[in-house]
């Protein structure tokens, strides 16, 4: 855009006829070359502006993707260990005794292995913030 109106400046500046109409076109080429340069850097603004909003939107993709695969990793390692898992206990007479555990460790949290939201969604932000703040990412 710049260079189109440069041209056009270029070309009426080399013009070699002089009148009123002469001078009228010479002002309006200039005239159209400043907005022409003023549209370029607006555009150049809308450009910087849509390429930093794609870097964020990047940015928030992976991270979607990281806690996706940390959270779903965790529930899987959890869900694996939970089954058979025994803790040993003491009584109130000494005795040693083993319990089976059968709650989870994400038992009374909001989000479970069966709430998950579907692969890419955005509520896994939630997810990972909630996971993290509770040790378990």
């Amino acid at each position: 855009m710049r260079e189109h109106a440069t041209d056009h400046v270029r070309q009426g500046q080399a013009a070699h006829w002089v009148s009123a109409a002469a001078t009228t076109y010479r002002e309006r080429v200039h005239q159209d070359a400043a907005k022409a340069e003023h549209a370029a850097e607006t555009m150049e603004k809308a450009a910087s502006l849509l390429c930093a909003h794609a870097d964020e939107v990047r940015e928030k993709l992976a991270l979607i993707a990281r806690y996706e695969h940390e959270a779903t990793a965790w529930f899987e390692s959890q869900a694996r260990s939970v089954a058979g898992r025994v803790d040993s206990l003491v009584d109130e007479a000494g005795h040693l005794l083993k319990r089976v555990v059968t709650e989870p460790p994400w038992s009374g949290w909001p989000i479970g292995p069966l709430s998950l939201p579907a692969t890419g969604d955005i509520r896994w932000l939630e997810v990972g913030a909630f996971m993290r703040g509770q040790g378990a990412i």
